[in-house]
């Protein structure tokens, strides 16, 4: 249930954590939050606790701060993340329109070339991606499924920030134009195949971007 009162502070909230304007770790005082956001603090109290049950906020010592972020999170969540939309992906397949698909692939294919030469690619890539999501969800037509999905995103925005590469931007629109032709043949093991090859590209990727060593993969196996 969307707590409107609440819903200014927690988008604006989500922004900034999403973006790193608020870090790990930093606290997040409701009054002076209150102040900033010209929010009251009843709302900006309500925002914090819905952070909290998205994973964006923990509490220490009493007070509530910017939730850690490492490398065993990044590990933890590719693997919800896997589970998630390899499934999103096969229902996709099933269930899409083809002119919403086709659209995309175009754009997909356009954002190459401009990821490729210009020093805005990144921005042309989070659009395209973005609108990539929604249609999924559209497809999906599953509302568990997608709300499942949407914590687990907001999470996934942090990762834009780590070390951004070029080379992996190229390589990752590359990967979801062969996700979108599967869909678009109506191939759902395909399309899952594919999902899951493109997320184990990215999480190598971005470990590597953390500095992270090859051990990575071997993460709970002992545990």
């Amino acid at each position: 249930m969307i707590r409107r009162g609440s819903e200014p502070a927690f988008q604006q909230l989500v922004r900034e954590i999403q973006a790193w304007e608020l870090s790990p770790g930093e606290v997040l005082d409701p009054a002076a939050l209150a102040a900033r956001l010209e929010s009251s603090e009843t709302a900006v109290t309500e925002a914090l606790g819905r952070l909290a049950s998205a994973g964006l906020v923990e509490s220490r010592d009493g007070r509530a701060v910017v939730a850690g972020f490492d490398s065993e999170n990044v590990v933890e969540l590719f693997e919800l993340r896997e589970a998630l939309e390899v499934q999103a992906a096969r229902l996709a397949a099933r269930r899409h329109d083809p002119q919403v698909f086709l659209h995309l692939r175009r754009d997909l294919a356009a954002a190459i070339e401009t990821c490729r030469d210009a020093d805005d690619g990144f921005d042309v890539f989070y659009g395209v991606i973005d609108r990539l999501d929604e249609a999924m969800d559209d497809a999906v037509s599953n509302p568990f499924l997608v709300g499942a999905l949407a914590p687990l995103r907001a999470h996934l925005l942090r990762v834009r920030r780590v070390n951004p590469s070029r080379a992996r931007f190229l390589q990752a629109l590359a990967e979801q134009i062969v996700i979108i032709d599967a869909i678009l043949d109506r191939d759902e093991v395909l399309a899952m195949q594919a999902t899951a090859v493109h997320l184990r590209a990215s999480l190598t990727s971005l470990l590597q971007r953390m500095g992270v060593s090859d051990g990575w993969s071997q993460h709970g196996a002992s545990g």
